[in-house]
């Protein structure tokens, strides 16, 4: 019993001299913001002993691996900034992070005269990197992706500690530690990296292309002015034909708002920052009343496949729906021909809605399907085109679906063959229609 507490002794002793080496201690706690206390990470300076053995390390993070992502998963889901969607702390690039730490391991326990650094290891720093831009698409912050990663050193330490053999084992245990300290620190350091240069980077493409797309409603503008300006200077002046170049302004306007407004929002989106705003909708009559304003009647033969009113409702966000519908009807008008037709339809049932919106025109290669709803993507054929396009729309219109719980995905025969577009929505604590006004949002 007193060897026990010796021991016990000696191991807490190491563990206090280990601590005192990194910038955490054996169980760094966590703020109530969702944040350890200290977030600053280090320079990979290590001294490993020459007689290291990791051999038995490796061997524990090997066997308990599927034990340690899963405390991982169960501390992380557990974070404040989980708690209204615990399902998005599921995450592919943790154990590809954890897998090339134990491979680092590995290496370096052949090696130990030049082990490296782990922040100059390729697998490593490419983990980090994608999981810092995954969850800096959610919207998590740097103080939230840095205790990810934190909490996933803990649960390696704790794995480690697990498998402790014998006194003799401490120092290796330490050394170890060590090694995953350096790890973790440098995927932290990768991570608040990465989310500077997608701040950054998302800042630059909002300016570029705020300044591409509000130059067409701006020079309408400028040029109804000038021709207003005519009329007006004519001896004598044209009041009634200026009148009507200046109302020609209005819709310009309009679309510059419009314009703006989308910019924001995909900034928003790609920032995971689209604050949705839930009120009750009904899809009977929001999908009418899009289709006659967005003209597409006029321009091709279009079937509505809608039910009826009072039995496609939800609490959504009915501005943000009109955007993604109406960008499809849009999307469905460019890439069909005049004669095609364009069919638009939604069907419910208790727990969810599904609408579609089909087009005849240009269809799409079937590895093109997953990518279409990617940040800038067009396919090589619509980049061939003279169609104007930036590629963010069905990227805005994937993330919005997705910020209601739903999910959007494309379909098509191939080339030629026209594309369907469908996306569902929960229905969550849907309102009937004879609980509010008869409005459409």
């Amino acid at each position: 019993m007193n060897q026990s507490n010796g021991r016990d002794h000696d191991l807490a002793q190491h563990i206090a001299d280990r601590s005192s080496m990194t910038d955490e201690g054996p169980s760094a706690p966590i703020t109530s913001d969702g944040a350890t206390q200290d977030v600053n990470p280090v320079e990979s300076d290590l001294a490993i002993s020459a007689d290291s053995d990791f051999g038995w390390a490796i061997a524990a993070l090997v066997r308990g691996r599927d034990e340690n992502l899963a405390a991982w998963l169960n501390a992380t889901r557990d974070q404040p900034f989980h708690a209204a969607r615990p399902e998005r702390a599921v995450s592919d690039d943790i154990p590809r992070l954890y897998d090339a730490i134990v491979a680092f391991l590995a290496r370096t326990s052949r090696s130990w005269r030049e082990p490296g650094s782990p922040m100059d290891d390729e697998a490593i720093l490419s983990a980090a990197n994608a999981h810092a831009n995954v969850r800096a698409e959610q919207g998590l912050q740097p103080s939230d992706i840095v205790t990810e990663f934190r909490l996933l050193r803990r649960a390696v330490w704790q794995g480690l500690r697990e498998h402790l053999i014998d006194l003799d084992s401490i120092e290796n245990l330490v050394n170890a530690e060590l090694l995953v300290n350096d790890a973790i620190d440098g995927a932290i350091t990768v991570g608040l990296d990465k989310l500077s240069a997608r701040v950054e980077s998302i800042r630059e493409d909002f300016l570029v292309t705020t300044v591409h797309d509000v130059r067409q409603p701006i020079t309408a503008i400028r040029g109804f002015v000038q021709l207003s300006q005519r009329y007006l200077n004519r001896q004598p002046a044209e009041i009634e034909r200026a009148l009507t170049s200046l109302a020609n302004i209005e819709p310009q306007i309009q679309q510059l708002n419009n314009t703006i407004d989308f910019l924001i929002d995909a900034s928003r989106a790609a920032l995971g920052q689209l604050a949705l705003e839930p009120a009750f909708v009904d899809l009977a009559l929001l999908i009418p009343e899009i289709v006659e304003q967005s003209g597409v009647s006029q321009l091709r033969d279009v079937r509505l496949t809608i039910p009826e009113a009072g039995e496609a409702t939800g609490n959504w966000d009915g501005r943000r729906l009109r955007r993604v519908i109406d960008n499809l009807l849009s999307n469905a008008l460019k890439y069909s021909k005049s004669g095609d037709l364009v069919e638009i339809g939604a069907s419910a049932t208790a727990e969810r809605v599904e609408v579609f919106v089909r087009d005849g025109g240009m269809g799409l290669e079937p590895e093109e399907l997953p990518k279409i709803f990617s940040r800038y993507y067009r396919t090589p054929r619509a980049t061939r085109s003279t169609l104007d396009g930036s590629g963010v729309g069905l990227y805005l219109c994937a993330r919005i679906i997705e910020e209601h719980g739903g999910t959007i995905w494309a379909e098509s025969d191939g080339p030629e063959r026209g594309t369907t577009i469908r996306f569902t929505l929960p229905r969550g604590d849907a309102i009937r229609l004879n609980d509010r006004p008869s409005a459409a949002l």
